[in-house]
């Protein structure tokens, strides 16, 4: 089992604006341009701001330029929100969750180690992010950086002990190495994690 087994868990984020409540005849294509009109007026509001002083400040950019780049991430035009994370970063780069949204959409258009990158950023500006880590963790694990993704999904059951992603992709990295130890602390731990769910319903 190798690197290219691990979960990935930076999916793009799905908007609840986007899923129709009810079903609906050609509801994809309504979606679509729902989002498309959403775009179009980010887009506009971010071009009357800059001319027009609307938007006054960089913290009310930003925020339209993350919007944008949700939206795009949403339709997975990835270059085109790696470039709206970007124009946020620019006027806001102390916001750790504009670089774990940009890590994100470089990890979807393979921009490998640029993603880490911006992990690692998140991670600097925020220690207790265990989303950034786990995100990195699978960065690192499809370069093959083995001992720094393991540190990473440590990281995130430390800080997290209830994520099964973590211990799944930590298994599947120990036993790569043949560390059966390893192995089964995470397979005990998943047995618990189950368990515990079960008990619940």
């Amino acid at each position: 089992m190798g690197p290219s087994s691990i979960h990935s868990h930076v999916t793009g984020r799905q908007s609840a604006e986007t899923k129709s409540v009810t079903p609906q005849t050609n509801s994809n294509a309504s979606n679509i341009d729902a989002i498309h009109e959403k775009i179009h007026a980010y887009q506009a509001a971010l071009f009357y701001g800059i001319r027009h002083e609307s938007i006054n400040t960089a913290a009310k950019k930003s925020e339209h330029w993350i919007k944008l780049g949700d939206l795009f991430t949403d339709k997975e035009q990835w270059a085109e929100a790696i470039a709206s994370y970007k124009n946020a970063r620019s006027l806001s780069d102390k916001e750790p969750v504009i670089h774990y949204k940009l890590g994100n959409a470089c990890l979807k258009s393979s921009s490998t180690a640029e993603a880490i990158n911006a992990y690692r950023a998140a991670v600097a500006l925020q220690p207790t992010f265990p989303a950034a880590y786990l995100a990195m963790g699978n960065a690192l694990a499809l370069e093959n950086k083995i001992t720094e993704a393991i540190s990473c999904y440590t990281t995130v059951i430390e800080q997290n002990s209830q994520n099964v992603a973590a211990y799944t992709n930590l298994s599947a990295l120990f036993s790569l190495q043949g560390n059966q130890a390893g192995v089964a602390f995470c397979d005990q731990a998943l047995a618990e994690l189950n368990a515990e769910s079960y008990e619940k319903e």
